[in-house]
């Protein structure tokens, strides 16, 4: 997207993303089981700008989780395997087909209807089976079920089944108990296709956090979604492996107030001065992704220091108080996540004080920002 000069950005590290990916390879050890998942607009960074990184990185596969997201891949050059994750309308069964993009089969819906579609049109589509082992999102259930699906198909031959997997619900949660059941319900059906001969190419369990804590169950494939950006929340279980976040979210001060005592700032006077203030006005609101729960309780750095954000955020516009403050002035630079001098502040200390998950405060960073790649911070 072309921009006009923009006082809001969101800078986004070369070096950090190339740090994480090169600490993901120590643990992956083979960069070919690597399958980075790009769902979300690439978690709010850019999808083709974070692509692109990825192919000169030698990635040689992509997970999202829309056909829309694959569609923007394969329109813009990327000739790289891609997996959808998630559910396809009937409608793009064809698109998916012809651009050699990867199916997930979820449901005996979905399996059905593209076995007849596949025998009408002389199809041949690259599938993967989706296993439900507990997180009762999309998937069979059964796997009995699932391995008739794989005999079936051996002798009919209507589907190439490249790939079967699951997904892990409780990693960040530190339920251990939860997650070995899910592990060794997956583990038993890989056994039984073993058994069977049936055996796909791609076994696939683990994303971020599984990568980590249970490594010996990468299998063929694994898809690294938060930890790329540097996500992973602060647990004890992770502190083996440090992942550096990968943007700095900054704006401008375009006006300052001087305000009385008693006066009020934003909408339904959200904060009233209690003394003489010297307030400041950021271009920056919940429209561009600055979440209005922080309205009178998050904070911004301001020449290397920190300073409130009070009254109601508003969609286009927030306010900061600099009380005291003779050295700040329209034009300056302000920090809405990542550091400055010795100060900083992180999307994991935002998300834990909005009590949400990480990728949430990333992936609500508007288009209405400009997303710069620069080598490093």
């Amino acid at each position: 997207m072309n921009y006009l000069y923009n006082n809001n950005k969101l800078l986004i590290s070369k070096a950090n993303l190339l740090y994480n990916l090169n600490m993901l390879l120590s643990i992956v050890k083979d960069k070919s089981k690597i399958s980075p998942v790009l769902k979300a607009n690439a978690y709010g960074i850019g999808l083709i700008e974070f692509a692109e990184i990825l192919d000169e990185y030698g990635i040689e596969r992509f997970c999202v989780a829309k056909v829309i997201e694959a569609s923007r891949l394969r329109e813009n050059g990327f000739k790289q395997e891609i997996l959808i994750l998630g559910h396809i309308e009937e409608e793009n069964i064809k698109y998916c087909v012809e651009n050699n993009i990867t199916i997930t089969i979820h449901d005996e819906y979905s399996l059905n209807n593209l076995i007849i579609m596949s025998k009408e049109y002389g199809w041949f589509p690259k599938v993967h089976i989706k296993y439900n082992t507990g997180m009762n999102r999309i998937g069979f259930d059964d796997k009995n079920h699932i391995c008739k699906i794989f005999e079936r198909n051996s002798v009919e031959k209507t589907l190439d089944i490249e790939g079967i997997f699951s997904h892990l619900s409780k990693v960040y949660d530190g339920d251990l108990d939860f997650t070995l059941s899910q592990i060794n319900k997956f583990e038993d059906l890989i056994h039984e296709l073993d058994v069977m001969n049936l055996r796909p190419n791609l076994v696939h369990l683990l994303s971020s956090g599984g990568i980590i804590l249970y490594n010996s169950h990468i299998y063929d494939m694994c898809r690294p979604g938060c930890l790329l950006y540097g996500l992973l929340p602060d647990r004890s279980y992770f502190k083996d492996y440090t992942f550096k976040e990968i943007i700095t979210f900054k704006s401008k001060i375009i006006q300052i107030h001087h305000l009385e005592k008693g006066k009020s700032v934003g909408y339904s006077s959200g904060f009233i001065t209690d003394r003489n203030s010297k307030i400041a006005i950021l271009p920056l609101g919940y429209a561009d992704g600055l979440p209005r729960r922080l309205s009178n309780m998050g904070r911004v750095i301001i020449n290397g220091k920190y300073y409130p954000i009070v009254g109601n955020i508003s969609m286009d516009m927030c306010a900061v108080d600099v009380t005291g403050i003779d050295d700040i002035n329209v034009g300056d630079e302000v920090i809405i996540i990542g550091k400055q001098g010795a100060s900083s502040i992180s999307i994991i200390s935002i998300s834990e004080a909005l009590d949400t998950v990480r990728t949430e405060i990333v992936i609500n960073i508007s288009d209405r920002i400009e997303k710069i790649f620069i080598d490093k911070f």
